[in-house]
């Protein structure tokens, strides 16, 4: 299941014009999910990465990947703020359903809001990154802040071997990201990539390779510029594509 692209070129951008990341099974959204499927359509959206951050939410992704099979997809793992959690189910889940998930994550570390040492989020990112290397599935990656993380994220992707790394919401600079793809890494980014205090990531993003790029929205979070303080929603990603065509 090779969704996010990592073992073939993108032609073109409409080829990843999908949500990479985003948390549509969350109880408290203010819209339906069906509402939601159908207007990220409308919007001529892909298709909708319905992202798992702990054992109940990676249950509600693959009850909606169900539901709309062949346009929502589900992975599996503990959010680095759940990294003191048992990762057994992501494995009960693998074995069990070892053709129904897309990718491992949302993994990471997060040295900025997080309670747990460091320790426990390292210890937990490397057995996520260990199940990644031996499904042969992507590992989607949190890091915050980037830069205080990054050194941690890469000397575990190299102990681990893990070739396919999305580094969802991506926040540092063009120098960053470079590194990153060069190491055939994917950079994901956000719509507060056109926050006017962003324009690091914005280069970041106008310079990105097509086969190293991918967006999202990570729903409900990060909203556009003109929607802050609202609910994110998939089908706002059609901003990046009035970006593109107002560039050319």
């Amino acid at each position: 299941m090779d969704i996010f692209r990592f073992n073939s070129k993108v032609k073109n951008f409409e080829e990843i014009f999908f949500d990479s990341h985003c948390h549509i099974q969350f109880d408290d959204l203010d819209e339906s999910i069906d509402s939601i499927v159908l207007k990220a359509q409308q919007a001529g959206l892909n298709k909708l990465v319905v992202v798992g951050i702990d054992n109940e939410s990676t249950l509600k992704s693959l009850d909606i990947q169900e539901q709309f099979p062949g346009y929502c997809y589900s992975t599996l793992g503990n959010h680095p703020y759940n990294a003191d959690k048992d990762c057994k189910f992501i494995l009960d889940l693998l074995d069990k359903y070892p053709e129904n998930f897309c990718a491992i994550g949302e993994t990471g570390l997060d040295y900025f809001k997080n309670n747990l040492k460091k320790e426990i989020q390292i210890e937990s990112f490397y057995n996520h990154c260990e199940i990644a290397k031996r499904f042969d599935l992507p590992v989607i990656i949190h890091l915050r802040e980037y830069k205080d993380c990054i050194e941690d994220c890469l000397s575990v992707l190299k102990q681990t071997g893990v070739e396919k790394a999305i580094f969802h919401c991506f926040t540092s600079d063009l120098q960053d990201a470079k590194r990153l793809w060069e190491k055939g890494y994917k950079t994901s980014f956000a719509l507060l990539t056109f926050y006017p205090k962003n324009k690091h990531i914005l280069e970041a993003f106008q310079n990105c390779p097509l086969d190293n790029l991918l967006i999202e929205t990570d729903t409900p979070y990060l909203p556009p510029q003109n929607m802050r303080g609202k609910q994110n929603k998939p089908y706002f990603l059609k901003d990046f594509l009035m970006f593109r065509h107002n560039s050319n």
